[in-house]
């Protein structure tokens, strides 16, 4: 896998004719182009992680979302579901499903696939902080505190 990624927020996938999908956050390779993305959006082989930050959008999520991702082939799918308090986390996508599927709880760590050194914490303390909130402060979503996350090379 790739030694270096990008982490973005908020930005739009090119999964398929049909649509692009906005996720929460979005770990990719670097821009071939070397850009960022801004003549294009990443494309599966692009991403490298997708994460969804879910409250009331949970079914939505697990439901037309993960199906989406899972005929893109992205490598690795996570919802954080705030109400119950857990993490499920898809990988190894072929025949139309994830192979593997994992719930974690609040006090569990899990490594990305591109990423198994590093070990990322998902312990929720609030259980009543908005989706939004959330994301701003979550770190996984700030980059200054990914930076402080991952090891200086996948962040330059």
């Amino acid at each position: 896998m790739s030694e270096e990624a990008i982490v973005q927020d908020d930005k739009p996938l090119a999964i398929d004719e049909h649509g692009e999908p906005v996720p929460d956050v979005t770990v990719v390779v670097p821009d071939p182009e070397g850009d960022y993305y801004s003549t294009r959006h990443p494309d599966p082989d692009d991403i490298l992680l997708v994460v969804a930050v879910a409250d009331s959008s949970f079914d939505k999520n697990l439901g037309t979302k993960k199906t989406m991702y899972t005929r893109a082939e992205i490598r690795e799918y996570w919802i954080l579901e705030l109400n119950a308090r857990r993490l499920h986390r898809f990988s190894e996508p072929r025949d139309g499903d994830f192979r593997n599927v994992e719930v974690l709880d609040e006090n569990s760590r899990v490594s990305p696939v591109a990423f198994p050194a590093l070990s990322v914490g998902f312990r929720i303390c609030c259980p009543g902080k908005s989706r939004s909130s959330y994301i701003k402060n979550h770190a996984l979503c700030n980059e200054r505190k990914v930076r402080g996350l991952l090891p200086k090379s996948l962040t330059g």
